[in-house]
């Protein structure tokens, strides 16, 4: 007689998995990566915050100058520009458009979990291997950056990167320039991407690893040596020629900034307990929901049986700990700041995702998980089907603001629709098809198959159907485009400093020129955009736009 329990399930899936050939495991991979970040991808608007990032690399293209960015209308030496390399690159291939210049930030994500996946290990099955690169993609925390335009995500990815291959490359007995090259040349892009702080996230499991296995002399060998120089030539190259005179007025200037800022980090003085505290708690925090399986994975470590993974992985813990401990002694700590430590994280914790536990889930929690499962699915299901109607909605309700907002949305989502029907899918595969709750299939189950299906419904639910309806209410878009229709094409158009760094520009597709000025006269006869409070004689002819919180003057050239 047919049986539920005898259907296939998401455990057995990922134990045929772990055997297949590499490529089924990518292919895997990329799946749930697409779900979590190709997800409206292009609806949710770039912040001010991401203008930092986005205007340095514009102006590289505009400027041919690839050495320093320029923010503002100044140098800006507070990052080195890899970033900004890569955000200009995907400009020039996509456009600047929001898809390009989100790409790189998911891009990397993608990269590190592939490798995570793929690569040979000596201490690391392909069942936690798998598992492994799943966890590092679906924390919150890398979520978050990983969907942003920020240097982190690339960060982590990089540091990861590094650490990652030099373990598999010593678990796998290579020696001298095979085990020091490679991670060598990813520290040295870490350097290009955020400075010196990579050298603590790679060489403090590297120190706890050889310390441990009586090795630390190698760390003096010419291969290692030879790895210094290709990370810090990496580095120099740029250095060198940002700091020539014809680019840079001297390098001096680069490196107060740099120094500056380290010591603004670093000085007692300016800690707040508050936010300090905050941000600590941040960064534990956004390794969720993942978290809840790391204690249980370090413990594995002492079991028996296990001492080939644990050899390496016991002095990874104690890398991990050291790194998370130094970087949140900082006083202007950040929580994105302890994330590279968290691919060492997701490693620990698929010890226990990947295998049967001895904490055993309460059969009230299994119950309260099913039901949470069959709850979201019916949530997105209702979402589909507002899709649905909004989607194809008589004309006849279009005088509903809400209506209105709602109908846009539908439009807006893209590959999102169909992202929104594996998230009705996902809950109800993840509650049916399962096993005996005792087995190995039944862990597995519910430990990694149970919380990675609210992962992927919640991102799904947020991500493709809550941010497009939310984003309607933001300003950028729509003011870029109220201001292209008041300037007429062929007019002049001037933008005060203090906007300079205002996300509408983005979108705005029209010329402009900054100015210091605040007179119209002193513009050549063109449109002046401008702050209220920075002029102050308000010309009779000037329209007042509300943009956020600010309160802007568009005033038109004197006849």
């Amino acid at each position: 007689m047919f049986r539920l329990k005898e259907l296939p399930n998401f455990a057995s899936f990922i134990l045929r998995l772990s055997k297949s050939p590499w490529w089924y495991r990518g292919i895997f991979v990329t799946i749930i990566w697409a779900i979590l970040y190709l997800s409206a991808i292009t609806t949710v608007e770039i912040s001010k915050k991401d203008t930092r990032r986005i205007y340095p690399a514009m102006k590289m293209l505009e400027t041919g100058n690839y050495f320093i960015p320029e923010y503002m209308g100044e140098s800006y030496y507070k990052k080195p520009p890899m970033f900004n390399w890569l955000l200009a690159f995907s400009i020039r291939c996509f456009g600047a458009n929001d898809f390009a210049v989100r790409l790189p930030a998911r891009v990397s994500i993608l990269s590190l979990s592939l490798l995570i996946a793929f690569m040979p290990s000596g201490f690391l099955d392909n069942r936690k291997r798998l598992i492994s690169s799943i966890v590092i993609m679906s924390c919150l925390g890398i979520l978050d950056i990983g969907r942003a335009v920020e240097i982190d995500a690339c960060y982590v990815a990089v540091s990861g990167a590094a650490i990652v291959i030099w373990l598999n490359f010593f678990s796998s007995g290579k020696k001298g320039i095979c085990l020091w090259l490679l991670p060598g040349f990813f520290v040295g892009i870490g350097f290009l991407l955020k400075g010196p702080l990579i050298l603590l996230f790679y060489y403090l499991p590297v120190i706890f690893v050889l310390k441990k296995n009586k090795r630390l002399f190698e760390l003096f060998s010419f291969s290692h040596i030879l790895s210094i120089f290709v990370a810090f030539g990496i580095f120099y190259l740029w250095y060198f020629n940002a700091s020539h005179e014809k680019i840079a007025s001297s390098a001096s200037e680069m490196s107060n900034t740099w120094r500056d800022e380290i010591l603004y980090r670093l000085n007692p003085l300016n800690i707040n307990f508050k936010k300090w505290i905050l941000a600590v708690f941040g960064a534990v925090f956004s390794f969720m929901p993942w978290l809840l399986f790391l204690p249980e994975g370090i413990k594995i470590l002492r079991k028996k049986g296990m001492m080939d993974e644990a050899q390496i992985l016991s002095n990874v813990k104690m890398g991990l700990f050291a790194n998370f401990a130094i970087v949140n002694l900082m006083p202007k700590v950040k929580p994105r700041y302890s994330m590279p430590i968290y691919p060492l994280a997701a490693i620990l914790s698929s010890l226990s995702l990947s295998g049967k536990s001895e904490w055993q889930i309460p059969g009230v929690l299994r119950k309260a998980l099913r039901f949470l499962l069959l709850f979201l699915s019916f949530v997105s299901l209702i979402s589909l089907f507002l899709f649905l109607v909004f989607r194809f909605i008589n004309s006849a309700l279009s005088g509903n603001e809400i209506v209105l907002l709602m109908k846009k949305a539908s439009y807006d989502v893209g590959i999102s629709f169909l992202l929104m029907v594996l998230s009705v899918i996902l809950p109800i595969f993840f509650y049916f098809f399962r096993v005996e709750e005792d087995s190995l299939c039944g862990e597995i189950d519910f430990r990694f198959g149970g919380v990675l299906s609210l992962v992927l419904c919640v991102s799904l639910y947020i991500y493709s159907f809550v941010f497009p309806i939310k984003q309607q209410y933001e300003k950028a878009r729509v003011f870029a485009k109220n201001i292209v229709e008041l300037v007429p094409a062929k007019s002049d158009f001037y933008i005060g400093r203090g906007l300079s760094a205002e996300a509408f520009l983005f979108y705005m597709d029209r010329d402009y020129k900054i100015t210091e000025e605040l007179s119209p006269k002193a513009v050549e006869g063109g449109f002046l955009l401008i702050e209220e409070d920075r002029i102050e004689v308000i010309p009779e002819n000037a329209k007042k736009i509300k943009y956020g919180k600010l309160a802007l003057l568009l005033i038109p050239p004197e006849k």
